[in-house]
């Protein structure tokens, strides 16, 4: 599944318009992969390693979503 969804994060941030699609798009699919029975993070760990190959623009949108993953956010944005 790893290989599976890095891919997917990755089409989602070359594909996304803007910075708002681009986030609410990776939020959906690590909702799913959570409910799905992901581990955190086994999600962490992926986007971790897509963060070294990003440009500026997409690793600050990677860390938006992981913050939302480990509950650096409001009780609202949390995974």
């Amino acid at each position: 599944m790893a290989e599976d969804l890095s891919s997917k994060l990755v089409q989602i941030l070359q594909a996304s318009g803007t910075r708002e699609e681009a986030f609410c798009a990776l939020r959906t699919l690590l909702s799913k992969a959570l409910r799905d029975g992901e581990e955190r993070e086994a999600l962490l760990g992926t986007m971790e390693e897509l963060r070294k190959s990003a440009s500026d623009d997409q690793e600050d949108i990677l860390l938006d979503v992981m913050d939302c993953v480990v509950g650096w956010c409001g009780p609202h944005a949390k995974l």
